[in-house]
C-alpha cells in the first residue's frame, strides 16, 4: 500500500530541504505547493492563481494515489483543519504520516534571508502567530487517523527526529 507523508511547518523552517532529501532517500514522489505555483504562474515567487495551483497539487496527489505511489507533500498546513484536509481528500493511500519541522522563528527568519524567494518578514511573523503545532489526536474529526506523527527539530544546522506518536 502506498504512503502519504505530509510535511508541514513554518515558512523557511527547512521543509523543502528535509522533504527532498527524504523523498530521494526512500524513492518517494515529492510534491509541493511551491512547485504548483511555479507551473501555473511561471515562477514560485508569484502567488497569483491560488485556486489553480491548489487544483494542480490535488490532481498530482490523486494521480499518485491511484498509481500507488508513495508521496511526500511539502506545504505549510498551519492548522489541524488544513492538515486533516489531506486525510479526508485522499482516501486511497494505505498509510498516512504527519511530519512537522519545528524551528525557532529567529532561525526561520535567518533562513529566509538566504533564500532566492524571500518572504516578507511581516508575512512570516503572521504565520508564526497563526501556526498551530500538531498535537496528538488532532485528527479526531477526520475520516481517518494519522498512522504516525513525528516532530523533526531543525536547529539551523541539523535535523533531529525528536519524538513520534503512533
Amino acid at each position: 500500500m502506498s504512503k502519504l507523508i505530509l510535511l508541514t511547518g513554518h515558512i523557511s523552517s527547512g521543509k523543502t530541504v528535509y522533504a527532498k532529501a527524504l523523498a530521494a532517500k526512500r524513492g518517494y514522489r515529492y510534491l509541493s505547493i511551491d512547485d504548483a505555483y511555479a507551473i501555473i504562474n511561471g515562477s514560485d515567487t508569484c502567488r497569483d492563481n491560488k485556486f489553480e495551483a491548489w487544483e494542480l497539487l490535488n490532481r498530482q496527489i490523486h494521480t499518485a494515489e491511484y498509481l500507488y505511489q508513495d508521496v511526500i507533500i511539502d506545504v505549510n498546513a498551519p492548522t489541524p483543519d488544513d492538515r486533516n484536509y489531506f486525510l479526508n481528500m485522499f482516501p486511497n493511500f494505505g498509510e498516512y504520516h504527519l511530519l512537522w519541522i519545528d524551528c525557532a522563528p529567529a532561525t526561520c527568519l535567518e533562513n529566509n534571508r538566504k533564500r532566492d524567494r524571500i518572504v516578507p518578514e511581516e508575512h512570516m511573523n503572521r504565520m508564526f502567530k497563526f501556526y498551530v503545532f500538531p498535537q496528538k489526536n488532532e485528527d479526531r474529526y477526520a475520516r481517518r487517523r494519522w498512522d504516525s506523527m513525528t516532530r523533526v527539530y531543525n536547529d539551523g544546522e541539523h535535523f533531529k527526529v525528536e519524538n513520534t506518536h503512533s
